[in-house]
Parts: C-alpha cells; sequence; structure tokens
C-alpha cells in the first residue's frame, strides 16, 4: 500500500526514522568510512606528488571544499522551502 509522500516524511518524523544530523558528526555518516579508506590513500598519493603539486593540490581540494559547501547550503535551503511547502499543503 502507498502512502502519500508528506504522510510518509510526517510519520518517519513522528516515529524518529530520520537521522539526526547534529549525531553524525562533521562529516556525517560518511566520516567512518573516510577514516577507514580515504584517508590512507590519499595520504599514499599525497606522498607521491612534489612540494608544488602538492601545494596546486591542496589549493584544488580547498576551492572544492568550498563549492561543496555552498552546494549543501543551497540544498538545505531547496530543502527547507521544500519542507514549508508540504506542510502548507496538508495544513491548507
Amino acid at each position: 500500500m502507498k502512502r502519500r509522500f508528506s504522510k510518509d516524511i510526517i510519520d518517519d518524523i513522528w516515529m524518529g526514522a530520520i537521522d539526526n544530523p547534529s549525531e553524525l558528526g562533521d562529516r556525517g555518516h560518511l566520516g567512518d568510512y573516510y577514516d577507514e579508506f580515504v584517508t590512507p590513500e590519499k595520504d599514499k598519493f599525497l606522498a607521491t606528488l612534489s612540494d608544488e603539486q602538492r601545494e596546486m593540490f591542496e589549493k584544488y581540494e580547498e576551492k572544492m571544499n568550498f563549492w561543496q559547501d555552498s552546494l549543501c547550503s543551497e540544498n538545505f535551503r531547496y530543502g527547507f522551502k521544500l519542507g514549508a511547502q508540504i506542510v502548507d499543503a496538508i495544513f491548507e
């Protein structure tokens, strides 16, 4: 039986089925994966670079992190607006 989209979300929130972002830490649910798999590989990669290449990579990584943070903010604003529209439609 398929329920309405807005009812699914409200039921999930009511039952506590949606993760609390504050409990996930800075990197969210991928933090453990990042520490276990990505960090060692990144360290191996950085060890193969010259100083100039490492500096360029760090600048690139800084710019990408800024872009990703901006994108996350935009997605949050869009999601919040969508949530407000859903709530407004329910109580209309």
